[in-house]
């Protein structure tokens, strides 16, 4: 029997807008405010988190695409190209 490692139990997500303490800008765009997406992983007894700067659709995209497939399955940690190969991304 192959042990892969702990399978992921938990998958979360939040967003949160920061504002800027003054507006910037980069000659291109202007901005008050930045949005970042957290998502955390629980497998086994490890937690990890991750985080982007970008829209707060992208939480969709984890919960609804990436995590999506996992639901009715628990993956291994150790093997997230085995895990992404069964999701089908549509």
């Amino acid at each position: 029997m192959r042990d892969d490692g702990p399978t992921v139990r938990e998958i979360t997500t939040a967003v949160y807008v920061i504002p800027t303490d003054a507006p910037e800008a980069d000659g291109t765009l202007a901005w008050d405010k930045t949005t970042m997406v957290l998502t955390s992983v629980r497998a086994g007894a490890a937690k990890g988190i991750g985080w982007t700067y970008a829209a707060a659709a992208a939480q969709s995209v984890i919960t609804d695409v990436l995590a999506a497939p996992h639901a009715d399955r628990a993956p291994s940690a150790a093997a997230p190209p085995a895990a992404m190969a069964s999701s089908t991304l549509s």
